[in-house]
């Protein structure tokens, strides 16, 4: 049996959490970064609909931008993780 396994699982419930919600964020990135492309497709069979240059621009960084965050996200969650079972929970 390991020793302050509620504790343990408690980490781990918490860091996995994280990185669902990391997921998540890039999901929402890639969906908008894709939503720009969808959006050229569209645009050209709407009468008088054009798209602006910087919405692209704006589409593409913001949605590189979630995914950086959502990688960002992992990163730390796992630094955190790792802390706590070392530090806080060391016979396991």
């Amino acid at each position: 049996m390991i020793k302050r396994y509620s504790d343990h699982a408690a980490n781990e419930r918490t860091f996995l959490a994280w990185v669902r919600t990391a997921i998540a964020v890039m999901a929402f990135g890639f969906i908008i970064e894709r939503f720009d492309l969808f959006l050229k497709v569209v645009a050209p069979q709407l009468p008088e609909r054009q798209l602006a240059a910087h919405g692209e621009r704006f589409a593409n960084w913001a949605g590189l931008a979630f995914i950086v965050i959502g990688v960002v996200t992992i990163v730390i969650a796992a630094i955190r993780a790792l802390y706590l079972s070392r530090a806080v929970l060391p016979t396991i």
